[in-house]
């Protein structure tokens, strides 16, 4: 029995030091090294913008819908017609929202003091002439816009400035 098992023993040993002192394969063929070369670099341009973006809107309520869009509708025509008159091309005009819901106003015990409704329409202009910036925005005001979300301010025209830039990070 002592035999067997030392028996059993002795070709375990010998299978697994076989396995462990076996090679394993190269990696399949002769397999050229692929070449890279990487750069990086740095180049910054300043630029005084030329263009200004602004999203403009007119915001009604009225306690039926149909009022609030003929308050809103007007105040809209009103700011439209602003932007005419400050020069703003049609193509500078976009519609970006149009939103009506129904609103509730709630009184301190808690029941509801008034219902209504809310029209809301917002314009983004774009503003090629910045010197009329800010006769602009005071007329769109005067006009009936109650709401200006943000003005942002860009060049119209990167592409020499891009140049520019990769140049100076390659030198």
């Amino acid at each position: 029995m002592k035999k067997n098992l030392l028996v059993v023993l002795a070709s375990i040993l010998a299978i697994v030091s076989l396995v462990a002192c076996s090679t394993t394969p190269a990696a399949a063929g002769n397999a050229p090294m692929v070449r890279t070369l990487s750069s990086s670099g740095t180049g910054e341009v300043y630029l005084v913008p030329d263009v200004a973006y602004i999203y403009v809107g007119v915001k009604a309520d009225a306690d039926d819908v149909s009022t609030a869009l003929d308050n809103n509708n007007a105040q809209a025509n009103a700011v439209a017609q602003a932007l005419k008159d400050q020069g703003v091309e049609a193509k500078d005009i976009q519609t970006t929202s149009f939103n009506v819901y129904p609103m509730q106003d709630y009184g301190m015990d808690g029941t509801i003091s008034r219902s209504y409704y809310v029209v809301e329409n917002t314009v983004y202009i774009t503003v090629r002439d910045l010197s009329k910036l800010g006769t602009l925005l005071d007329a769109v005001v005067k006009s009936g816009a109650n709401t200006i979300n943000s003005i942002s301010f860009d060049v119209q025209d990167k592409a020499e400035a891009m140049v520019q830039a990769r140049d100076m990070a390659i030198a």
